[in-house]
């Protein structure tokens, strides 16, 4: 079975996603420092139209959100060691350089910390390897806010075991 006879259960839990993908949105906008714009659509709902032109001045919004995610994600701010083992958990040292260096290049603890902020902000994390052509083919990690991706399983044995990884590249059809 390929990736093209799982198209229409990829459309389908899409579609069942969309409600959790728009609430991530909505979560990550905040978390970026857009609180007023959805204080605004708030208020204009409680509102009359006239009673929204004069209140919507006095709207100050105070962005806790990200107070509350940095407070909670705290497992980067001193950084982990990292050793390179074999099987039997003993040093290599022949290995140990390459793992300073792949962690320098790829700045994990920063990358680490910020998919610490948004596991706690989304419940959900996406590390991704990459390698950067425009940066001398250079390896490098993002970390995915989670509403641009989902996963989810075509195995009929166990559907929870993940099999697609479905990444969203542009906007949401809603």
């Amino acid at each position: 079975m390929g990736l093209k006879d799982d198209i229409p259960l990829l459309l389908k839990k899409y579609n069942e996603r969309m409600p959790a993908l728009c609430h991530n949105e909505e979560l990550f906008n905040i978390y970026e420092g857009d609180l007023l714009s959805y204080v605004l659509i708030d208020l204009r709902k409680q509102f009359s139209p006239q009673a929204f032109e004069q209140v919507k001045h006095r709207a100050a919004p105070i962005n806790i959100l990200i107070r509350i995610i940095q407070k909670l994600s705290q497992l980067y701010v001193n950084p982990p060691v990292r050793k390179a083992v074999n099987e039997d958990g003993a040093d290599v040292e022949s290995d140990q350089e390459l793992v300073e260096w792949y962690s320098r290049m790829i700045d994990i603890n920063t990358v680490m910390g910020q998919g610490n902020e948004f596991f706690n902000l989304f419940k959900t994390t996406l590390v991704e390897p990459f390698v950067d052509p425009g940066n001398g083919y250079r390896p490098g990690l993002r970390v995915v806010p989670s509403d641009r991706f989902f996963v989810c399983g075509s195995d009929e044995v166990n559907p929870t075991r993940p099999t697609h990884l479905v990444k969203i590249m542009g906007t949401m059809q809603r």
